[in-house]
């Protein structure tokens, strides 16, 4: 589907992820709103003022509608943690710096018509003072991650996030228990989950690289950081073939028995699915909704994941092969892929296309409906 001349009011989009980096919920959703005529302004994150540019990695094409900005590198302020208050005034030029970059590259956008929506995608520290910047802006907090959950969280960071939640005019969290969480600070925090876009997945031809592999093949999309446990992948890979599409973080590793693919395009994900026999979520604990979930289905793999909250009132729970805890996941993992069947793979299909990213858009916008109208409508 091609996108629609911009016509309707613009979207700010602060996103902690490059528009070229790991595809997440905030591309997706920014993609849709594009598509429907949306233009969206994607606020791609500054870089640490103390480290070398990151290598250019290939560099995304966005579709018409989309436009980047890239605000001043920030200075650090982890470091500082143990001395709030240095840390907090840190945090406030850095804020200010993000804020003021964001107006300025915002008032140049097409104003369209009616009122902006400040959609900001789990930006609590960098971007709590934007929404003031503007106004006369629509405000949707998008909350997709637990700020507790990342190794550098420090409490000061959640009295941000709190000022965010209070000012916004609507705030839609990704699974139950992220909107648990803040429902002490804002009671109709809504859960809306992530979803697909089924058409990429329709007809992928498998990738050769995985096609050529001895199976079963086990696939896990997605970073491999400290939500990983290193010794279950080793199992796995001891157990079938791994193939690992996604980055490494620093301090981590795969096995040396796995196919590490690195950083992968959203374009070849659908076909590297398509050569896979069975998808992993190997996350224990995980409280967010793991986007991979959906693309896994979508692929009709069958899918094995870590019980975890994030699974509370999952829509798509039924379609899981669901493990107690990551030990288990080789087992079930290499049961799974032979007890695979066409017939399930097609069920799984249906189940994922109940889950469209234009029916969460549809959700997102519906719980800013009102403020967004144009203003003396």
């Amino acid at each position: 589907m091609t996108a629609s001349a911009p016509t309707g009011p613009p979207v700010v989009c602060l996103s902690p992820i490059p528009w070229s980096g790991q595809w997440t919920s905030r591309h997706e959703i920014a993609t849709e709103l594009a598509r429907r005529g949306r233009p969206v302004l994607f606020v791609e994150p500054p870089r640490n003022v103390l480290r070398r540019p990151p290598r250019p990695a290939a560099d995304r094409p966005e579709p018409a509608g989309i436009a980047r900005t890239t605000p001043p590198a920030y200075l650090p302020y982890g470091i500082l943690g143990r001395t709030p208050r240095a840390a907090a005034t840190a945090i406030a030029l850095n804020a200010r710096r993000y804020a003021d970059h964001v107006a300025r590259a915002a008032g140049g956008h097409a104003p369209g018509a009616g009122r902006t929506l400040v959609l900001n995608s789990f930006m609590p520290v960098l971007g709590h003072t934007v929404a003031a910047r503007l106004p006369d802006a629509a405000h949707l907090y998008h909350r997709t991650d637990e700020l507790r959950s990342f190794p550098s969280h420090q409490p000061l960071h959640e009295r941000y996030e709190h000022r965010v939640l209070r000012e916004a005019d609507a705030v839609a969290c990704s699974s139950p228990t992220l909107a648990a969480a803040v429902r002490h600070v804002r009671a109709d925090a809504a859960v809306v989950r992530n979803g697909v876009d089924v058409g990429r997945f329709a007809d992928a031809t498998p990738d050769p690289r995985v096609a050529r592999m001895p199976g079963p093949v086990a696939v896990l999309v997605g970073r491999v950081d400290h939500r990983t446990e290193p010794g279950v992948l080793n199992r796995i890979a001891d157990a079938m073939t791994l193939v690992v599409a996604g980055p490494v973080a620093p301090g981590h590793r795969i096995p040396d028995r796995a196919h590490g693919l690195g950083p992968v395009a959203p374009d070849a994900i659908p076909s590297i699915l398509a050569g896979a026999d069975v998808a992993l979520v190997p996350y224990a604990g995980f409280e967010g909704d793991p986007l991979k979930v959906y693309e896994y289905l979508a692929a009709g793999l069958p899918t094995v994941v870590v019980a975890g909250p994030w699974l509370d009132a999952s829509p798509v729970l039924d379609a899981l092969h669901v493990v107690p805890s990551p030990s288990d996941l080789p087992q079930a993992a290499l049961e799974a892929a032979r007890g695979r069947t066409l017939a399930e793979d097609e069920e799984r299909r249906a189940v994922a296309a109940e889950q469209s990213w234009s029916a969460r858009v549809d959700e997102l916008l519906g719980l800013i409906d009102v403020v967004a109208a144009p203003v003396g409508s």
